[in-house]
């Protein structure tokens, strides 16, 4: 063995495996997110940790308000939306305020959120994949 070791040594490298989250899916993929749980969330490039699918949608939506109150406001006023309203009392459910006179349904499942999400990326016109969610293992 030592005479192979000498004749055929291990090669050196300095390969260092770069480390990523192996359960990280994007909003534009066709993933169903029912039964998973929240580790953080990236946008455009920024991570946010949250372990709460409602804390979640609330910041995005609030990221998104700020960037552009009148995109956010078209969903809200012209949509007819039972989920974004300019008011907290439309439809009964649980709402929390985005921005005055701007209000999010939170009484929903994941994949509803999604949906929503999906919808507000559409009329921002921001691509679905500048929104990434790592999710526990």
């Amino acid at each position: 063995l030592n005479l192979a070791l000498k004749l055929w040594p291990y090669p050196s490298i300095n390969y260092v495996a770069v480390k990523t989250d192996e359960n990280e899916h994007g909003l534009n993929d066709e993933y169903d997110y029912k039964s998973s749980k929240l580790k953080k969330f990236i946008l455009m490039g920024t991570v946010y940790s949250s372990n709460d699918w409602t804390d979640m949608i609330e910041n995005v939506l609030k990221t998104l308000c700020d960037l552009d109150s009148e995109a956010m406001k078209n969903l809200a006023f012209d949509m007819h939306s039972k989920y974004l309203s300019s008011t907290d009392k439309k439809y009964g459910g649980r709402w929390v305020r985005i921005t005055e006179n701007i209000f999010l349904n939170v009484n929903t499942d994941t994949m509803t959120k999604i949906r929503i999400l999906r919808d507000v990326f559409e009329e921002y016109d921001i691509d679905t994949s500048e929104l990434r969610f790592v999710l526990h293992s």
